[in-house]
């Protein structure tokens, strides 16, 4: 971010108390969780990668042809838009390609390796569907289909881009640790606050938030363009990704390391004071407040995390939904509380106005 001098020096005594503040505190909060063993959800994973490269290359035509049998919704999708085709060949010889490939061969050993059992992977899914029921019972469940698939690190998690049916598709080749080789080699991903998302443990939070992202688009609407604006927008998005993964520790969520969560000082108040006095929570000024609501590097000579706006957010939106669910309680009492909490999120997606958060958020003392 390009800063004059005058602006670098007067945020430079902040950075050093205020980033680090928002990573801590979260993770052994006890919150609200509802019970949600009684809910009807299903969740099946299906491993469309390993089928892909189960395809006999010398019979490249039929096994796609059955591929398409198995995969009615998935697999064209996936072959038209997903399929590394770099030459722009016919979908058969890039399939043969993608196959054969040396890299690509490493890229799905390391995958059967760190995914040679789906067991753990199925319980989280099945999770997820079961609080996404809880929530939004009135939607498609997307977590009751979730396909596996490799694209040569290219993207990650994604959901149906058509009325088809419900599904989520999750890049296994964004889940293979760290410091796995390729991707010090791909543009996109080789920066480290990047690739310390990309474990096993991160992979349902990708998809967690491509589901958020779907929900954000069709209920959510940014109530400005000032900084406090983008913060309780984001903090939404990591608010509805908590409701979905409450059990999630937050670091996480949040794309840090535990050590770094760990090295963060838990004062939410001071983050809120030095945010509200040294930026100005309504400031307009884009270039000024952006890399607070942007996932960025972890600078620990600076104490800085660059979401910091994004984490207090989602600080400011769980007070919202937990005051406005206390008072909906009272108006529906006798009521079960599945409604009582589903009112409760509708009101606290629907409202946009930041003073209304603002009066009912109070910010954690360390």
């Amino acid at each position: 971010m390009n800063l004059n001098k005058y602006a670098f020096y007067s945020l430079l005594g902040l950075i050093c108390s205020l980033l680090m503040a928002a990573c801590g505190g979260s993770e052994t909060t006890t919150k609200y969780i509802p019970d949600v063993s009684n809910i009807k959800a299903s969740s099946q994973l299906f491993r469309f990668d390993k089928d892909l490269i189960a395809i006999d290359t010398t019979r490249v035509d039929v096994g796609l042809e059955q591929l398409k049998q198995k995969y009615p919704a998935f697999a064209p999708f996936y072959l038209k838009n997903i399929l590394p085709n770099f030459e722009r060949v016919n979908t058969s010889q890039a399939t043969k390609r993608y196959l054969t490939d040396e890299y690509s061969q490493i890229l799905h050993d390391s995958v059967a390796y760190f995914f040679a059992d789906d067991a753990a992977l199925t319980q989280i899914f099945m999770d997820m569907a079961k609080y996404y029921a809880y929530y939004f019972s009135d939607n498609k469940n997307p977590f009751e289909r979730v396909y596996t698939y490799t694209s040569a690190y290219q993207f990650g998690c994604f959901t149906n881009p058509n009325d088809k049916e419900a599904y989520v598709a999750v890049g296994l080749d964004y889940a293979l640790g760290e410091n796995h080789k390729a991707y010090i080699h791909t543009e996109n991903l080789r920066y480290q606050y990047i690739r310390q998302r990309l474990t096993k443990d991160n992979l349902p939070v990708l998809a967690a938030e491509a589901v958020v992202n779907d929900i954000m688009d069709a209920e959510v609407k940014l109530g400005g363009n000032y900084f406090i604006d983008h913060m309780i927008y984001n903090g939404k998005k990591y608010f509805l990704v908590d409701l979905l993964m409450p059990k999630t520790e937050d670091h996480l969520k949040f794309g840090l390391t535990k050590d770094q969560m760990a090295y963060c000082i838990p004062k939410e108040a001071s983050l809120y004071e030095n945010l509200s006095k040294s930026i100005d929570l309504y400031s307009d000024d884009v270039i000024k407040y952006r890399q607070y609501v942007n996932p960025g590097p972890f600078d620990p000579e600076k104490d800085r995390h660059s979401n910091a706006g994004s984490w207090l957010g989602m600080k400011i939106v769980q007070s919202y939904y937990r005051k406005i669910r206390n008072e909906i309680k009272h108006e529906m009492s006798g009521k079960p509380k599945q409604d009582i909490d589903r009112a409760a999120l509708r009101k606290t997606l629907e409202e946009v106005q930041a003073q209304a958060f603002l009066k009912k958020y109070k910010p954690k003392r360390g």
